[in-house]
């Protein structure tokens, strides 16, 4: 796992491919103090490197935002407990196409329903989200902070 600090208070956490044809996977995390928004979770293996550097650092995740429910950016969810979980409408729609049981669908489901042109602010950080269907039914272009776009494989 290689680590980045984009700026101050934001950290892109980059795991390689295991095939030459998987490209890795990015999970990028916001701080607020000792809170982290964590934006995609990758599987639970690459979630959890990152849950260790947070803790030797003394920070707990506290919010997901998948930026589309593919498990290769949710799944890592199972990891976490007592966390806020962002999700559009269409979210549900597509997690339910995994024909998970009741109580995964419960881990994964967000607990709160993203609507378009909806503003989120974590501390510092501002997310604007545009929902698009793209690569995904739940796809969504999120403008951080006014200055980065994130289109998560739309």
């Amino acid at each position: 796992m290689k680590r980045i600090m984009i700026e101050e208070n934001m950290i892109a956490y980059q795991h390689s491919g295991e095939t030459e044809k998987n490209f890795g996977y990015n999970i990028y995390a916001f701080l607020d103090g000792q809170e982290a928004l964590i934006l995609d979770t990758a599987y639970s293996k690459h979630l959890t490197e990152v849950i260790k550097d947070l803790s030797q650092r003394n920070i707990k995740i506290t919010a997901v935002l998948p930026s589309h429910y593919h498990p290769d950016h949710f799944e890592g969810i199972r990891m976490l407990e007592d966390v806020r979980i962002y999700g559009t409408q269409e979210s549900l729609k597509t997690i339910e196409a995994f024909e998970l049981t009741k109580e995964e669908y419960e881990i994964y489901a967000p607990t709160h329903i993203l609507k378009d042109k909806e503003i989120l602010t974590f501390g510092e950080h501002r997310f604007e989200f545009q929902l698009v269907k793209g690569h995904s039914e739940c796809s969504m272009f999120i403008l951080i902070n006014d200055k980065y776009l994130h289109i998560g494989d739309t």
